[in-house]
């Protein structure tokens, strides 16, 4: 159950390629701050149900082969997560973030819910471990007991990773682009058509039209995608949702055309980094 922060992507990825069953909560929450869970908190249990925690005992002992999926957690004033794992610094994860009663994996799409109780010893919060025992297997989530060793509040070691363009593009049609496309794969690069399959990327879409209008009208394999999700006009892909803008491209090979769509996802967004892009053909 010790499944760490970063490994639940992973597992997403593979839940998808296999087309099974993936729980996904609402994460899209307005940002409501918490006094009480701003600092530091050390893992102390990992319990069944809340009532089972007592002070100064363990609930569940970790090992060497299963141990605790962090040594720390920290929250910030502003909605941030840092963790610390194995004795590391504490380190800014930016795909987590906290509102006032929930922890949420933004990648993940979990809502982990949290409750703060005060006990003689300190201050404790318990909050729901959803790994893929509930993503994917429907089971109740376990709790995680952290208890507070500090109320600092570090938003210096934060960075701004979060991408803002200009978003305000004035729509210009593009010919090329208007008509439905069929994904045939997804890769790294936008420059040419890779030959290498990437089984480790998520491939959401299945087929996306561009209208004459800068509407995008995406068909995805899980209903994940809405079409509200994105426009277009010449040249760009446009997030709807977030400030983020990125470049579509034409490749030709063989003398057929293909296009080369980014995809704008939580990896772009709040890691800081460049899309993959999915390689698509016309339907004629």
């Amino acid at each position: 159950m010790a499944i760490t922060l970063c490994c639940l992507a992973v597992l997403s990825m593979a839940a998808v390629a296999a087309d099974i069953f993936w729980i996904k909560d609402k994460v899209d929450y307005d940002f409501v701050k918490d006094e009480r869970i701003v600092g530091t908190w050390q893992a102390v249990d990992f319990v069944k149900n809340i009532d089972d925690f007592v002070p100064g005992k363990r609930f569940w002992n970790p090992t060497e082969e299963n141990p605790f999926a962090f040594d720390k957690l920290a929250f910030t004033s502003a909605g941030d997560c840092l963790l610390s794992k194995e004795g590391s610094e504490l380190t800014p994860i930016t795909y987590f973030r906290h509102t006032k009663g929930h922890l949420l994996h933004l990648i993940d799409k979990v809502d982990m819910l949290y409750t703060i109780k005060s006990y003689p010893d300190g201050k404790y919060l318990f909050f729901q471990w959803k790994s893929g025992d509930y993503t994917f297997r429907g089971m109740k989530p376990w709790y995680y007991v952290i208890k507070q060793v500090d109320t600092n509040d570090y938003l210096d070691l934060v960075p701004d990773m979060t991408r803002s363009d200009d978003t305000n593009l004035p729509f210009v049609n593009d010919t090329a682009l208007v008509g439905k496309w069929k994904v045939l794969s997804i890769q790294t690069s936008a420059v040419e058509i890779e030959k290498e399959v990437y089984d480790h990327l998520q491939r959401i879409l299945e087929t996306v039209e561009f209208t004459s209008t800068g509407q995008v009208l995406c068909q995805s394999i899980d209903d994940s995608v809405d079409n509200s999700s994105f426009i277009w006009t010449k040249g760009s892909l446009v997030s709807a949702n977030e400030p983020i803008t990125e470049a579509y491209y034409f490749v030709v090979e063989d003398g057929k055309t293909y296009l080369l769509l980014p995809w704008i996802d939580a990896n772009v967004i709040y890691r800081g980094h460049g899309p993959n892009y999915y390689v698509l053909e016309k339907v004629e």
